[in-house]
């Protein structure tokens, strides 16, 4: 009880101190006066930090500030801005004297629980809500609601609806929770495409040439054929510019197709739909087309858009195109190394050349053949060489040019690094790298070890990247490869069609196959890294068909050196489907077995490659009628080839650019030259078995490929191939041999191997229709791929095909040919390899006129060709 009146004495002690002394106990707000805050305390915001409030508040402890004033109303203000509350109120809690305890009450602002979306389809509201998912558990205000307004109608506008409305409301309150659901309501209008594209200020350029560098800006496609047009517009391209009809003929037929392009709008597969994003880009593709052109000062003063009745986007494009510049004097500062003569060489740009401020970037850093400036420089160690274009002088349309050089220092190869390969073995990938460390930096060098690693179809070639991190200072660079390791063993068990018939296949063909492994147990779970190659395969058709086949290559015979060494063996079986016992049997049965070595050499340049063989072959026949009236008995051959190839594809999946050129030389022993006839055979026998008990011949090939990408995306690739063939004797006795001639036509029996004769694809046609001892044969192909995916890559194809043979090379005329056309498709999974389909139209079947051109659709003009297995030669 005393303790309880000593704190009530002293309270009021205190308060009569304070009045007496100090003098107030309470704020007249209608007399400004200064106050040291002596507290802020926060109420009504429990799961708001109060730091992040007070921070908002702008007011520290023991600051002056004027009650009222600016001070107050400016932390009020803060706090309504901030949008986390939707009240807020300050009051005075206490005041002694000087001293003020402000207490800042506030309301915060529910949370976001929920959205109704209305007026879209279910598709477009499920799209929706995922997007605002990222809304859900804010805090509602009119900054987030405006927020959720503009993403809903950007998805629409992205979509190709540019005049879709949306409303944002509270749908609904939960005021125990205080949270709140949103209805949005939405009226997404008619899709807008883009009717037309209007320029105005062109004078060296047409509207349909400008519209062709507009990439995803495109038109959609028209014809307008209801409309009449006049003489004058039809004849004179402009009614306003054509005072009369006195046309020449050439005239006439160059102002109607200028008619018909303005009338008719190409678009037929281009998107017409409206992107501002796109549209930016598409306005700085013209900007960079005027300057590939010398207009260098060309710039776009404004564009507008306008909305056709239908919804559809009319866009207006001014541009001020300005002179045309040209390059006139081009000097080099700051090299040593090389002359001007040489640089200017190498650059390729001459005085009164047209100005162009990219390709003169391009000669001097990215020449996609490597004939830049900074190639001439880097491929001999100058890492750190760079070269900055400046504009010296310009004078009426001209421009000189300085082109500043900093050599550098040489760049030598410190770590060369390797990260990603989670199968294959560093060692299998380093010896195929042509950067070591303590050599001179090369990027010919880099971009060679790149295709080499992606050449070996272990790597996926679109994931994989080379990372240089050069050191100025040490003039040293540490180079990084990173690769993705793709699906490249076969494990098969399937089903294919080839030569008329089904096939199905038991096999593993392993790519990456590690010896070394197997013998140690290592499996997992099959032994690979090593970048050997097994194949174990069996085939069979039950009644016709039977195969086996064994190989083993190792790419790095000695491991020392790129000397690949193989060994094979074959049992091959092709029946008419009746029992050796029945009536009318027929067998052709081969086996055989072959060794070879290649070689990688260095001249004349290091794509090359020379591949030595040796290869024996058994053919035995039994009532067989596929080497004409060879149709019983057996025949040996026993050949070694020689063939050098130069290779500089890319990827061996879906090859982009590069070549490959094969010349190949076949012979057997000149039995007939060297032992007595009947020893191993007799040209003059009676006898078909003796005269071909051991073949024979000679034969020579040469096969040319190239691939260029047309695309700038380098998706779309032109390839082109050539092949030519000759089969020859040493004795003329042999002229007649039935075996090793060349037979055109189908798609190759790619799907099972047929020995004794050689094969050569051509599609639209029946197999076998053309054979003799020479051929020619021409291919093109425009290719496109769907898929390049590591698990599966898939291209489509359309081809022009030609090719003949001759029975006798005298008659060869290389202008003369079998020709074809179609399309097809091909699809390259891990663990089957290569599928596709063609459908070709053999147009040299028979010519037809005209009111039958629908015929060539139909058999016998058409052939689809199954190609499984490895593409046909």
């Amino acid at each position: 009880m005393n303790r309880t009146i000593m704190k009530t004495i002293i309270f009021c002690s205190l308060t009569l101190l304070n009045y007496f002394v100090l003098g107030q106990t309470t704020i007249d707000y209608r007399i400004p006066r200064k106050y040291i805050v002596a507290g802020i305390k926060i109420e009504g915001a429990d799961d708001v930090s109060p730091q992040l409030i007070k921070a908002l508040i702008g007011i520290k402890e023991n600051e002056e500030i004027q009650i009222p004033g600016d001070k107050l109303r400016d932390a009020i203000k803060r706090l309504w801005e901030h949008g986390l509350f939707q009240d807020v109120s300050v009051m005075i809690d206490s005041v002694y004297g000087n001293r003020v305890w402000l207490k800042f009450e506030v309301v915060k602002q529910p949370l976001i629980s929920g959205f109704v979306i209305e007026g879209v389809s279910k598709s477009h509201a499920d799209d929706i809500a995922e997007m605002l998912e990222e809304y859900k558990g804010k805090s509602y205000s009119e900054a987030i609601k405006e927020n959720i307004k503009a993403s809903v109608l950007s998805y629409f506008e992205h979509k190709g609806f540019l005049l879709a409305k949306a409303t944002v409301e509270k749908h609904s309150y939960d005021s125990a929770r205080n949270e709140i659901k949103l209805r949005i309501n939405i009226n997404k209008g008619v899709k807008s495409r883009i009717d037309r594209i209007l320029f105005y200020g062109n004078k060296h350029f047409s509207d349909y040439r400008l519209k062709a560098k507009m990439k995803n800006t495109k038109e959609h496609f028209r014809i307008w054929l209801f409309r009449r047009p006049s003489l004058k517009e039809l004849f004179c391209g402009n009614p306003y510019k054509c005072e009369e009809l006195q046309l020449t003929p050439t005239e006439l037929l160059v102002n109607s197709y200028k008619y018909l392009r303005r009338r008719v709008n190409p678009n037929i597969f281009a998107s017409s739909q409206f992107s501002e994003e796109d549209f930016e880009q598409d306005k700085w593709n013209l900007l960079k087309f005027y300057h590939s052109k010398g207009f260098r000062n060309a710039r776009i003063l404004k564009d507008t858009f306008e909305f056709t009745h239908d919804g559809d986007v009319i866009i207006k494009i001014w541009v001020s195109e300005g002179s045309k510049y040209y390059f006139r004097d081009l000097t080099f500062v700051g090299n040593t190394l090389y002359p001007d003569s040489v640089l200017k060489r190498r650059l390729g740009i001459k005085k009164g050349d047209v100005y162009n401020r990219e390709l003169l970037e391009r000669k001097l850093y990215a020449d996609p053949a490597g004939l830049d400036v900074a190639s001439l420089y880097m491929n001999n160690g100058y890492l750190f060489f760079n070269a900055t274009p400046v504009e010296v002088a310009i004078q009426n349309d001209s421009v000189d040019i300085e082109i500043r050089i900093y050599e550098g220092p040489k760049a030598y190869i410190d770590r060369v690094t390797i990260s990603g390969n989670t199968k294959t073995h560093d060692h299998v990938i380093r010896r195929e790298l042509y950067t070591d460390p303590g050599e001179i930096f090369s990027r010919d060098d880099v971009v060679r070890s790149q295709r080499q690693l992606a050449a070996l179809g272990y790597f996926d070639p679109e994931n994989m990247n080379i990372n240089p991190k050069p050191d100025p200072q040490k003039g040293k660079v540490d180079i990084e490869y990173s690769v993705s390791e793709r699906p490249s063993d076969q494990v098969e068990l399937s089903a294919g069609f080839g030569g008329g018939m089904v096939i199905g296949s038991l096999g593993f063909i392993l790519n990456n196959f590690s010896l070394r492994e197997l013998i140690k147990g290592e499996w997992n779970p099959i032994p690979s890294g090593d970048g050997q190659r097994l194949t174990i395969r069996a085939q069979s058709n039950y009644t016709y068909y039977r195969s086996l086949t064994f190989s083993f290559t190792e790419p790095w015979f000695g491991g020392k050196k790129p000397h690949s060494f193989t060994v094979a063996a074959y049992v091959n079986q092709i029946t008419n489907g009746k029992k050796p016992d029945e009536s009318g049997f027929s067998e052709q049965l081969t086996w055989g077995s072959t060794i070879s070595w290649g070689f990688r050499l260095n001249w004349p340049d290091n794509y090359f490659s020379l591949f030595l063989s040796l290869e024996y072959q058994k053919i035995k026949l039994t009532n067989s009628n596929y080497f004409g009236f060879f149709t019983d008995g057996s025949t040996n051959n026993l050949f070694s080839e020689l063939k050098i190839v130069r290779n500089s594809v890319d990827q061996p999946i879906y090859p982009r650019q590069g070549s490959q050129f094969t010349l190949s030389a076949r012979f057997t022993p000149p039995y007939s030259q060297l032992f007595e006839a009947g020893q191993f055979n007799d040209p003059f026998a009676s006898s078909i078995q003796d005269k071909f008990n051991w073949l024979e011949y000679y034969k020579l090939k040469f096969d040319a490929e190239w691939y260029l990408p047309v695309s700038k995306n380098r998706k779309l690739v032109f390839k082109s191939r050539y092949s030519i063939g000759y089969l020859g004797f040493y004795n003329s006795a042999f002229k007649d041999m039935p075996f090793e001639r060349f037979e055109l036509g189908g798609d190759g029996l790619s799907n099972f191997a047929f020995y004794g004769k050689e094969i050569v694809s051509l599609r639209g046609y029946d197999p076998f229709v053309l054979f003799g001892t020479a051929f020619h044969k021409v291919s093109l192909e425009l290719r496109y791929p769907v898929t390049l995916s590591p698990m599966s890559t898939i291209y489509v194809l359309t081809f022009l095909d030609g090719g003949m043979a001759w029975t006798d090379a005298k008659d060869l005329n290389l202008l003369d040919f079998k020709r074809s056309a179609g399309i097809g498709v091909r699809f390259i999974l891990p663990m089957v390899g290569l599928m596709g389909f063609d459908f070709g139209i053999g147009f040299d079947k028979g010519l037809l006129p005209p009111e039958r051109w629908g015929d060539y659709f139909k058999a016998p003009y058409t052939r689809v060709n199954v190609v499984l297995g490895f593409e046909p030669y």
